[in-house]
C-alpha cells in the first residue's frame, strides 16, 4: 500500500514540476518577445503621432478649403438668398449671446423658407 502512496506522490509531484518549468519557459518567451516587440511599439507609436500630425493638418486646410466654397456659394446666392442667410446667422449669435441651446439648422432654414414662399398680403 505504501507502495501505490509512494507512486502517486512522485506522479503528483510529476505534475507540479512540469507546472514550474511550464512557467518557467512561459516567462522566458514572454520575455523574448517583450523585448523584440518593444522596437516594434515605439515604432507604432511614432507612426501614430505622425498620423495623427497630417490629419490635424489636413483638417485646417480642409478648413480653409471649405471657407473658400462657401464664400463661392455665398457670391452665387441672389440678393434675397443672402438676406436670409444673415437673418439666419443672426438668428445663431442671438441663440449663441443668451447661451441657449444650438437653433436647428434645418428647422431655422425650412422655417425662412416657407416664409420667402408664402405670398405676400
Amino acid at each position: 500500500m505504501d507502495q501505490i502512496g509512494d507512486e502517486l506522490k512522485k506522479v503528483l509531484q510529476a505534475g507540479i514540476g512540469a507546472v514550474a518549468v511550464g512557467v518557467e519557459k512561459t516567462q522566458e518567451v514572454i520575455e523574448k518577445l517583450s523585448q523584440k516587440g518593444e522596437p516594434i511599439y515605439e515604432q507604432a507609436k511614432k507612426t501614430v503621432a505622425d498620423t495623427a500630425d497630417k490629419v490635424k493638418q489636413a483638417v485646417a486646410d480642409c478648413g480653409k478649403n471649405k471657407m473658400g466654397e462657401l464664400l463661392n456659394v455665398l457670391r452665387s446666392l441672389s440678393r434675397e438668398d443672402r438676406e436670409l442667410v444673415r437673418q439666419a446667422l443672426d438668428e445663431l449669435d442671438a441663440a449663441e449671446a443668451r447661451e441657449a441651446a444650438p437653433v436647428d439648422d434645418r428647422e431655422t432654414a425650412d422655417e425662412m423658407l416657407r416664409e420667402k414662399d408664402e405670398p405676400e398680403e
